[in-house]
């Protein structure tokens, strides 16, 4: 794949302190320049396993409730928080866990956008 390389050919760039251009390695490490799709489906089940442990240890919630909002949260592109949690339940979190449930809504649209670029790029017809 001739952008891949590329991709990879950025790796070697380095910016102003001599390490490699963080946001080529990011996408290198994240999801091997598009080629990838395991890479961010296992980034996602961690932001989503990650985000219940902190709902579960803050017992905010229970451990269903805990497991479905971190889920909601991650998938959030697909508007299942506000069919599944009523906002009343959403404001009654401390702002450690929303401040959270911003940072999983955000990996998980990032993710899941490399997850699909890993799809398409695996069933490309050559």
């Amino acid at each position: 794949m001739f952008a891949a390389g590329i991709c990879g050919a950025s790796k070697l760039t380095m910016d102003d302190s001599g390490k490699p251009a963080s946001k080529a390695a990011l996408y290198g490490l994240l999801s091997d320049y598009g080629r990838s799709y395991a890479r961010p489906l296992y980034a996602l089940i961690a932001v989503a396993a990650f985000g219940t442990l902190v709902l579960l240890l803050s017992s905010a919630l229970a451990p269903w409730q805990s497991l479905g909002l971190s889920l909601a949260n991650t998938f959030n592109v697909f508007g299942f928080r506000k069919d599944f949690f009523d906002a009343a339940t959403i404001e009654c979190l401390p702002t450690l866990l929303k401040i959270l449930a911003a940072v999983q809504t955000i990996l998980g649209t990032i993710l899941l956008f490399l997850l699909g670029l890993g799809i398409r790029n695996r069933f490309r017809m050559k």
